[in-house]
């Protein structure tokens, strides 16, 4: 909890969003990953996922240059600390990457292709998309039920979401898995236990994760409309043990999640443990972050308490917007 509401929003916009357009992706490219074609033994993994673009590369691009980017422009560092800090996240990045063209799971051209996309993901919402989604984080509670359920932000939702479902049901249709894959895979997974599970599911089972989307998208609606906690905008400004002391509340906050997520038993059908390890405890989690986590540490005395009137809000959006140029 270092940035406020519409950076939170943003980030987590982001985030999502890559992993939707990662789903469809995969689904439509069908590119095999290097143990699907090539000899590489041993393989480090074996299942049927498709393998363009890198998920890994890809999330990793848009989720830290998003966050750094949004970092700067809330605390406004030196350019010293600015760009040591940018060079330790490309790091990071580069680092996921070259680990997974280290594994074998994926090709150098399906990493450059996850850190284009990445890339652009962050620029999409860090630049073209930022001022109106700023915008319409600190209107929310202005905005009717069917604004806040119609809109360009949720027709997006809704259209990838039927995008993902056609691909579930009808890619493998579509684009059948090459049967001359079988015998490379077959060889060189035979040391290990595999899973024959269809690429589309894989792919759909990726997608879920975008599905918890809505969690942030519920609390942030919930905490604007109904919570008494919009006005406490300025909450991050405190010294930095307040800062820590509030990740790892957030940690403690989340951890009857975390447990569902890595305990939640694998032997029921597909859906199930999807649900159970995945859909439902994270859109959960996301959601009481968004909807309590602010009240929870002002009563706690770990967030700058102040109380902004409407007015200084709508100088502090004005603020906010400007700072764009970071």
């Amino acid at each position: 909890m270092t940035m406020d509401a519409s950076n939170s929003f943003i980030s987590t916009m982001a985030i999502y969003s890559a992993c939707a357009i990662l789903s469809v992706l995969k689904s439509f490219n069908t590119e095999p990953r290097p143990f699907f074609v090539a000899d590489l033994q041993p393989a480090t993994k074996c299942w049927n996922e498709y393998g363009s673009p890198s998920g890994h590369s890809l999330t990793s691009a848009s989720l830290y240059f998003t966050v750094w980017k949004l970092i700067c422009r809330t605390y406004r560092p030196s350019n010293l600390l600015k760009y040591l800090s940018l060079s330790l996240t490309i790091l990071i990045v580069i680092a996921i990457g070259v680990s997974r063209l280290y594994m074998g799971v994926h090709t150098l051209n399906q990493i450059f292709s996850g850190w284009i996309l990445g890339l652009f993901i962050h620029i999409l919402f860090c630049d073209i998309l930022n001022d109106e989604l700023t915008t319409f984080v600190h209107h929310v509670h202005r905005y009717s039920v069917w604004e806040l359920f119609w809109n360009k932000g949720t027709i997006s939702f809704y259209t990838f979401n039927l995008i993902a479902f056609f691909n579930f049901y009808f890619g493998e249709t579509l684009h059948p898995v090459p049967a001359e894959w079988e015998p490379q895979i077959a060889k060189n997974c035979q040391h290990l236990v595999r899973d024959e599970k269809s690429p589309e599911l894989y792919n759909f089972v990726a997608f879920c994760l975008y599905l918890t989307f809505s969690g942030s998208y519920f609390g942030l609606i919930v905490e604007r409309k109904f919570f008494n906690t919009r006005k406490y905008s300025r909450f991050y400004e405190t010294p930095i043990w307040k800062t820590l002391l509030r990740c790892i509340l957030i940690v403690l906050i989340c951890s009857p999640f975390l447990i569902c997520i890595f305990t939640f038993p694998k032997n029921y059908h597909w859906s199930v443990v999807v649900m159970g390890r995945c859909v439902v405890p994270t859109t959960l989690a996301v959601m009481e972050l968004f909807v309590v986590s602010k009240w929870i540490f002002v009563k706690l005395g770990l967030a700058n308490d102040h109380e902004s009137t409407d007015e200084e809000l709508e100088l502090e959006l004005i603020a906010n917007l400007t700072k764009k140029t970071a």
